[in-house]
């Protein structure tokens, strides 16, 4: 069992890890979200989808495939 004093030192490690971690992933989405997200967004506008009905990347390729009725 963790003293209180014990308790807070290992809370304040794992705090500042969380939020550098926040950080750094913060600034790695930023990054990432014009690139990725146009791309989806002429895919599914190209192929005139709003949605995917299924779930998991297998379902999804497979329903991309599927001619549109």
């Amino acid at each position: 069992m963790l003293k209180s004093s014990e308790w807070k030192k290992v809370l304040s490690q794992n705090s500042q890890k969380i939020i550098s971690l926040y950080d750094c992933t913060k600034e790695i989405y930023a990054k990432r979200s014009p690139q990725i997200e146009s791309v989806f967004g002429q895919i599914k506008n190209n192929r005139g989808l709003r949605r995917f009905v299924l779930w998991g990347l297998e379902k999804v390729k497979a329903e991309l495939d599927e001619p549109k009725a």
